[in-house]
């Protein structure tokens, strides 16, 4: 497996912010003061930090500090030693420093003051509403 360099990492930073930059503009006098993800790397972040992913609760709350050392500790890291690691999910493994670098480089942009771990992704949102609207629906 091969590891991310930090050439690939300056990149990938160049091609996002051309790919997203009408994106980036609208945001510049939003204030944000979490960046919230939910599935994939940010439920193997979860893994990762808490050993569990905690569903009885809704979202789960990680520092920017805690965030970086995680992203520091696994970017360039190989495959070998990130299977290693404390209660790294096997299947996330393979692409773990592109969730990182992507979680990263969002932060730098936003300047979060935390990281949200929802439960709840897009799908499940969509599946109550049509779930609700079913529901409303039957009672005519």
């Amino acid at each position: 497996e091969e590891v991310i360099t930090q050439k690939q990492i300056i990149a990938a930073s160049e091609y996002t912010d051309k790919t997203i930059s009408t994106f980036m503009d609208e945001l510049k006098n939003v204030p944000i003061d979490s960046l919230t993800g939910a599935s994939g790397t940010f439920e193997a972040i979860e893994k990762i930090l808490f050993g569990k992913t905690e569903y009885g609760i809704h979202v789960n709350n990680i520092s920017i500090s805690i965030f970086k050392k995680l992203y520091g500790e696994l970017i360039f890291s190989d495959l070998e030693s990130r299977l290693q690691y404390s209660n790294m999910p096997k299947e996330r493994a393979p692409l773990i420093p592109v969730g990182l670098f992507l979680i990263h480089y969002f932060i730098n942009k936003i300047n979060p003051k935390e990281v949200n771990i929802s439960h709840f992704a897009l799908k499940e949102g969509i599946l109550l509403e049509m779930l609700k609207n079913t529901h409303k629906n039957s009672g005519r």
